[in-house]
């Protein structure tokens, strides 16, 4: 019996390095075709044929030229195809990125670079990837983005998307009516403006909807540059990716300020009414009316001020603060203070026009003289209206 011819190694490492080069074709997600300079087709993995539709004859017959032929009916745009296809045969070294549609929907990338050989130009690698479901994705993704922002732009509502992190990707227009477009950009800090003594609860609110995938309805306040106090009510909702992970959040809120305020206002008109029923004399009820008034509206501190007619000079005679020790300092500094009766400052403004008067921010106001005091009590926005016997002017309470 005649054996066979037994390989040499150089032999074995070819036939090695082929089947190599096969597994690794067959392997890929990707169309692949090679051809030489002539456009004859040296070889290409079965993804090609699939993805192309092109019959085994049709490649076995190794002409480029057929196969061209073969699949330019199912294009959108075959012309364009074989212009591509031609310009990079006549130009060897060029590398080319396109996308081809399809008639039928479907969607490829394709990209082509020389093939070389010791720096020697010797045929073309054609790489075609199959997108169509991505691309779908994306348009359904750019679909659904435009009616979010459709409705976010057309709504009364505070509409604003951020990450997991809280940096703002994007707030509806209405944010405008609260905050200066510098101060609500991408990417910046979506709890930098709520009130310090809501912040740490309403983060943990967040981080809770992240974790969870479950929004919390919930109330807090926005505190602004000029010392002004918005009530809003929010609901967050998460947007997942691809994985079902977390990505975003979508929160939606209300401006309750109105509400809020109309609540606080009854809530203290009760209980004056009852302050004054249970006291026997003003002079008993007013330092409790001043308490009930800033416990009401969440005031950190009150006063009243009074002439007195012997230093003809509007004194502070009684007040209330919070169990703060920065503001227990500012009212007994407070009580020190005598004003005469012109037109500068808060409580001489009030005690001569007769109205209210509020004042975003006192540490930044030049005409009010206890500026220092109430800045280094942290106190900001304060206000103050007459007491009056007809247009009398009888006293002034004032608040921070």
């Amino acid at each position: 019996m005649k054996k066979g011819r037994s390989l040499g190694p150089a032999e074995v490492d070819h036939r090695k390095s082929s089947s190599l080069l096969r597994a690794t074709l067959e392997s890929t997600a990707d169309g692949i075709l090679v051809v030489d300079n002539l456009g004859k087709i040296t070889t290409c993995n079965r993804q090609f044929a699939e993805m192309w539709r092109i019959p085994p004859e049709v490649l076995s017959s190794g002409s480029g030229a057929e196969a061209l032929d073969f699949v330019l009916d199912q294009l959108k745009d075959p012309g364009r195809f074989r212009e591509k296809v031609q310009e990079l045969y006549a130009h060897p070294g060029r590398e080319s990125f396109d996308i081809i549609e399809f008639k039928d929907g479907r969607i490829f990338e394709r990209s082509s670079r020389p093939q070389l050989v010791e720096g020697q130009t010797i045929g073309r690698v054609w790489s075609f990837r199959d997108v169509t479901g991505h691309r779908r994705a994306e348009e359904k993704l750019r679909e659904s983005e435009e009616r979010f922002r459709l409705i976010a732009e057309n709504v009364g509502d505070l509409v604003a998307m951020v990450d997991t992190d809280g940096r703002r990707i994007y707030n509806s227009p209405s944010y405008r009516t609260v905050f200066k477009n510098d101060e609500i950009q991408p990417g910046s800090d979506s709890f930098k403006e709520i009130h310090p003594a809501d912040r740490d609860r309403i983060k943990a609110i967040f981080r809770e909807t992240v974790r969870t995938g479950v929004g919390r309805r919930t109330e807090f306040r926005f505190l602004l540059n000029d010392g002004g106090i918005r009530y809003i009510e929010s609901e967050g909702r998460v947007i997942r990716d691809a994985t079902g992970n977390v990505s975003k959040v979508v929160v939606v809120s209300r401006d309750i300020s109105e509400r809020k305020r109309a609540e606080q206002r009854e809530r203290m008109e009760h209980a004056v009414t009852r302050v004054l029923a249970e006291s026997e004399t003003l002079a008993q009820a007013i330092p409790k009316i001043i308490q009930t008034i800033c416990e009401t509206l969440n005031w950190d501190c009150g006063a009243r001020w009074s002439m007195d007619e012997q230093q003809n000079a509007i004194c502070c005679v009684e007040t209330w603060s919070v169990p703060n020790e920065a503001v227990a300092e500012f009212t007994a500094e407070v009580r020190k203070v005598t004003l005469q009766p012109t037109h500068h400052g808060l409580v001489r403004q009030v005690w001569v026009s007769g109205v209210p008067k509020w004042i975003p921010d006192v540490s930044r106001d030049e005409s009010f003289q206890r500026a220092p005091l109430a800045a280094k009590a942290g106190l900001h926005g304060a206000f103050a209206f007459p007491i009056l016997a007809g247009n009398v002017t009888l006293g002034v309470l004032e608040f921070f």
